[in-house]
């Protein structure tokens, strides 16, 4: 089983999608998304501050099940993905999600 992020037009009908890896790693994200939110018990106790200035609602609070965001959300979610990769980009690269995911970068040609 995969995972597939797509753009549907009004009538329903995919127009855009990619096909990003298996279906664990949107799982994988949001548990890293979640951690830098410093949300989880352990940064709870030790009063860790968010690296994020925003809560990442829209994308932590959403089903990993056949979802979907509406036109409204899809405005809140481009800025928490954006600043996502803000954050991303200057955090050391994580080595047990590169041995993962040796696959998808072989087959998309991703330089990790």
């Amino acid at each position: 089983m995969g995972l597939y992020l797509c753009i549907f037009n009004q009538n329903g009908d995919d127009i855009c999608g990619v096909e990003v890896g298996l279906y664990s790693y949107f799982g994988e994200f949001r548990d890293l998304v979640s951690k830098f939110t410093n949300k989880d018990f352990l940064s709870r106790v030790l009063k860790r501050k968010s690296k994020f200035s925003l809560p990442m609602t829209t994308l932590l609070n959403h089903s990993d099940c056949d979802g979907s965001w509406n036109v409204d959300e899809r405005v809140h979610l481009k800025m928490e993905l954006q600043e996502i990769k803000q954050i991303f980009i200057n955090e050391p690269p994580d080595l047990s999600i590169i041995e993962l995911k040796q696959d998808i970068f072989k087959f998309y040609g991703v330089k990790p």
